[in-house]
């Protein structure tokens, strides 16, 4: 019965002409017509009753074994469609047969991985992962995981983002730099990991260095404050002195006592 079919569908398709409804073959055998179309080409169908009649007929594939012959329950004439290989459901949307028309292609651009299919959730991975064309699209920051832009006092604090596959980018942008002088407070204002760049020291420092002699000798400085530069000392300022300083610049036998020093000017630096 399926040799006096398949013959006569061969001389249908070799005159250009399409399978009407019901043909009849010379033993008197009628036959369902298929349900897909014939156009741009001479394809021999195959009669069927069970999948199995249909292996045999399966064309050449391209990858080799991506697709599977099927018997028409409708038409009983065999079909091919691609196959699932991964498993998940979905068929494979790059499976090319050679030479046949009846051939249903699959929508899961990447059969040899299960989690790549269509409804698929995009993940940060570089892959199309739903097979919509588009790759890492519509991810959000990783809320779970921080990460910081820039240092000193530029530094800010945010979330992990997805760039090129990896959680490499971060939602924070980083801080503006200004002048670590403007302010000299043992801070990094301009963001280059170095505290107080440009000054000669912190605001409000007190420095120990000598700045005269004797019971004198324990002078301070202070730096900048309210009535010097910022960030630079200011004049040497000599102590109260405990004992009594005693001057006679003049020779005239009264010296002059004073618990202050002399200014820091009048003393050695």
């Amino acid at each position: 019965m399926y040799d006096a079919a398949l013959l006569v569908v061969t001389m249908f398709l070799v005159s250009g002409c399409s399978v009407p409804e019901s043909s009849t073959a010379d033993s008197g055998t009628s036959f369902p017509s298929p349900s897909y179309s014939l156009d741009g080409g001479a394809v021999a169908l195959v009669a069927c009753k069970a999948d199995r009649d249909c292996e045999a007929s399966l064309p050449a594939t391209n990858p080799v074994g991506c697709a599977e012959a099927k018997c028409d329950g409708a038409s009983h004439f065999c079909s091919y469609i691609a196959a699932d290989r991964d498993g998940d459901g979905y068929r494979d949307a790059n499976c090319q047969i050679v030479g046949a028309k009846n051939f249903e292609a699959g929508s899961d651009c990447d059969d040899a991985n299960p989690a790549v299919h269509p409804g698929a959730r995009e993940i940060c991975n570089g892959i199309d992962d739903n097979c919509n064309k588009e790759v890492d699209e519509n991810i959000g920051p990783d809320l779970l995981t921080s990460c910081h832009v820039g240092v000193g006092l530029c530094k800010e604090v945010g979330n992990k983002t997805c760039v090129n596959g990896t959680w490499s980018g971060c939602t924070a942008t980083g801080g503006l730099p200004v002048p670590d002088t403007q302010f000299c407070d043992n801070r990094d204002h301009d963001c280059d990991g170095v505290i107080n760049s440009g000054c000669d020291c912190a605001e409000g420092t007190v420095d120990s260095r000598s700045c005269g002699t004797g019971d004198c000798a324990n002078g301070r400085r202070l730096c900048g404050g309210s009535g010097g530069a910022i960030g630079k000392w200011n004049s040497c300022t000599p102590p109260v002195n405990s004992v009594p300083y005693c001057s006679d610049p003049f020779g005239t036998g009264y010296p002059t006592c004073t618990n202050y020093c002399p200014p820091a000017s009048t003393v050695h630096p």
